[in-house]
């Protein structure tokens, strides 16, 4: 198994059945290096455990914070931090499953602007919370550590990665000032659900 965290999955069923009353085990339903997603038969319904690497354990508080504050957010049933465990609520039909219909982009994506909008007061509140810091003036040398990194690429991707760095940097130094101000962007936009 690919997980993304080592969990002790009686443990980790105990813990769930302590939130709520499910009808059926924990199963495996997608292991990546980052997390372990498991789902569970509860009534009416599946419910989804979430067991988030240590690098990601930012996870937990952000999308706790986030569900409290958006409905556009799954709803969290209950979290550990310390475990890096989310108890998760169905959010529906994945949008794969539909035929990943654009209608429903148009209708998704005004809602998730609204929460990039109202996070935006947030920023030190998520950093704070282990979030990485990916604000525009940061960046740039983000870029270098990436460039400093053994990457599986051809010594020509490799050139054109480096002689971009400076244009990087001054895309990053306008957009800066543009004006508008940082929020959280978790990456985690994706065709898996509908509502």
């Amino acid at each position: 198994m690919n997980a993304g965290a080592d969990i002790d999955i009686e443990e980790a069923e105990s813990w769930v059945r302590s939130w709520l009353l499910i009808t059926g085990p924990l199963e495996l339903f997608q292991a990546e290096p980052w997390a372990s997603v498991f789902r569970a038969p509860a009534d009416g319904g599946v419910v989804w455990f979430k067991a988030c690497a240590s690098r990601q354990s930012f996870e937990v508080p952000l999308t706790a914070a986030l569900s409290a504050r958006w409905d556009a957010v799954t709803e969290v049933l209950a979290h550990d931090v310390d475990r890096r465990w989310l108890l998760m609520a169905d959010a529906g039909e994945p949008l794969r499953t539909l035929g990943n219909p654009p209608q429903r982009w148009l209708e998704i994506l005004p809602t998730y602007g609204e929460l990039q909008i109202g996070e935006t007061g947030r920023a030190e509140e998520h950093l704070a919370s282990a979030v990485p810091d990916l604000r525009l003036a940061h960046l740039p040398a983000l870029y270098e550590e990436l460039l400093r990194a053994e990457l599986p690429l051809e010594s020509a991707e490799t050139s054109a990665l480096e002689a971009f760095r400076p244009r990087f940097s001054e895309l990053c130094e306008e957009l800066d000032g543009a004006g508008i101000d940082a929020t959280v962007q978790h990456d985690d936009l994706h065709r898996t659900t509908s509502t």
